[in-house]
């Protein structure tokens, strides 16, 4: 199991810990449907990437660790949504 880097979860602040808490639980049942393991949807260290830099537009999501085109694709709207209070 990936652990997360302590250093870069002590800084996050309260909305930052909501926020991962949603995308958590929304790659928890991202992996279910799709019948994979959580990690392969949506690593650790790219929740708490995406949670730090709250990104807004799907150029955005180019910055953010461990995001790449086909994610971006796949669930990037979806990402959006979710930091951006929408999700």
């Amino acid at each position: 199991v990936f652990k997360a880097n302590p250093l870069a979860s002590s800084s996050l602040n309260s909305a930052s810990t909501d926020i991962i808490a949603v995308l958590k639980q929304w790659r928890t049942q991202k992996s279910s449907v799709q019948g994979m393991p959580a990690y392969m949807v949506l690593h650790d260290a790219t929740i708490i990437d995406l949670a730090q830099k709250m990104p807004i537009t799907t150029q955005d999501l180019n910055e953010i660790h461990g995001m790449g085109d086909a994610k971006i694709k796949r669930y990037g709207r979806e990402f959006l949504e979710i930091v951006n209070g929408g999700g």
